[in-house]
């Protein structure tokens, strides 16, 4: 009795010691959403250099994302970040908003019914939006995906237009938008579109040991782009070949069905160049017409978009 007496003090005071928030050789993987038009895709935020500003050395996080357009990997700057540990805090600079003052991300030195001020999810594009005001609504114990145990903390907004809500977990961040308000880099010149749609943190993986998963554990360390591409036909697998094309491309697609089917071309700034309808399941294509360059190809199948690739047209 005395021992198990023991043994549950001991669990007690293992959970209640902060866990830090991982600074070296650390992945979160996002997943972001706009509705109009319908677009989603990943993110990679990674801790990579470090960097001496303001006084002080921060830990530089970079985002990597697949540009909807030319379908390249992008890799950009995206925030610096700092812990007081002692103070159990994460301080961030927000690049991608070119700020050069650091803001409050993360405070867990709460309690129950503390009001925080969380200046890193302050964004100043609508008067109604978020002041960054939110109150502790609840703190209890919660198991990483490698078996440690951390705190989880539940924030609501406070003097808002719109109701915010915030999940921070210690050791691992926001689960909706780790390094302060949304904006990645997907869609710069939709930037207030961003703002409205669902941010999802996906995993986290440290030193290649995943901390926190949301659902599926494939996700981890993904860049991946759907635009309005309905889960039903995620198993199947469309080929268009050879590519580079020339004059001709060949499209197959695995498992065979007799849905009609729509493939179309857009150009790189969003012109559509070619478009036509198909039964067949392996067919060969004439785009002799189109000039030489890259082009986006979307084949759809009962209204539903199935695929998104990039082409390139040679001589």
């Amino acid at each position: 009795m005395i021992g198990l007496l023991c043994l549950q003090i001991q669990t007690v005071m293992q959970a209640q010691e902060y866990v830090p928030f991982p600074m070296l050789d650390a992945t979160w993987t996002e997943q972001n959403e706009i509705y109009e038009p319908p677009q989603s895709w990943t993110s990679l935020y990674k801790t990579e250099t470090d960097t001496f500003l303001l006084n002080n050395m921060y830990r530089n996080i970079y985002e990597y994302y697949i540009h909807l357009n030319s379908f390249d990997t992008i890799r950009e700057l995206y925030a610096s970040i700092r812990q007081d540990t002692a103070g159990k805090k994460v301080y961030v600079i927000r690049h991608y908003f070119s700020e050069k003052q650091e803001r409050l991300l993360l405070d867990f030195d709460v309690n129950v019914s503390d009001t925080v001020i969380l200046s890193a999810y302050y964004w100043d594009l609508f008067s109604h939006a978020t002041d960054s005001v939110y109150i502790v609504d609840s703190i209890s114990e919660t198991t990483l995906n490698n078996n440690q145990s951390t705190n989880i903390f539940h924030l609501s907004s406070m003097n808002t237009y719109f109701p915010v809500t915030l999940v921070l977990i210690e050791g691992v961040g926001s689960l909706t938008n780790p390094f302060g308000v949304a904006f990645g880099g997907f869609n710069k010149e939709l930037r207030q579109r961003e703002f409205c749609c669902p941010r999802v943190l996906l995993c986290l993986t440290v030193a290649e040991e995943q901390r926190y998963v949301y659902n599926d554990a494939a996700s981890c360390g993904k860049l991946r782009v759907w635009t309005s591409i309905d889960a039903t036909y995620s198993n199947t697998t469309i080929n268009i070949y050879p590519n580079p094309i020339k004059n001709f491309c060949t499209i197959k697609i695995n498992p065979e069905n007799s849905f009609e089917k729509v493939f179309k071309i857009y150009s790189i700034l969003g012109e559509e160049m070619y478009a036509t309808r198909f039964y067949h399941n392996d067919m060969q294509i004439d785009l002799s017409s189109l000039k030489p360059g890259i082009y986006i190809t979307q084949i759809w199948q009962k209204e539903n978009l199935v695929s998104t690739q990039k082409m390139i047209v040679s001589l």
